[in-house]
C-alpha cells in the first residue's frame, strides 16, 4: 500500500508549471518580496504550509516580513496525524489581523 495521500499525483512538483511557479517565488524573494509585481500594496503574507514537500520551501520565505503556519497536510491518510485541531484557518486571520489587515471569511456559503 502506498503511503501518498493520492498516487496520481506522485511526482507533480517537479513538472514544468509547478517549477516556474517555485522560480517565480524565489526570484520575488531575492528582491524581497515573494508578491506579484503589481501588487505594491501587499507587504504581508500568510504562508500555510500542509504537509512535508510543503514545509521544505520555509526557507525560501522571509519570516522577518512573513508569517509561516505549519501542520501535517489535510489529506485523508495525515489528517489525524497533526491537522486536526491545528486551527489553520483562525491562525491566519489572527496573523492577519495582528498586522493589521482584515480577516477572511472562509465560509463556504
Amino acid at each position: 500500500m502506498t503511503t501518498d495521500w493520492n498516487p496520481l499525483l506522485r511526482g507533480e512538483f517537479e513538472k514544468p508549471y509547478w517549477q516556474q511557479l517555485q522560480q517565480f517565488v524565489r526570484d520575488e524573494r531575492s528582491r524581497g518580496v515573494v508578491h506579484p509585481k503589481h501588487d505594491n500594496e501587499r507587504d504581508f503574507v500568510v504562508f500555510v504550509l500542509w504537509g512535508a514537500n510543503a514545509r521544505r520551501k520555509k526557507s525560501l520565505i522571509n519570516t522577518s516580513r512573513h508569517t509561516i503556519i505549519e501542520s501535517a497536510h489535510p489529506s485523508p491518510l495525515s489528517a489525524h496525524n497533526g491537522f486536526f485541531g491545528s486551527r489553520p484557518f483562525s491562525r491566519v486571520n489572527a496573523a492577519l489581523e495582528h498586522a493589521g489587515h482584515s480577516a477572511i471569511d472562509w465560509s463556504l456559503g
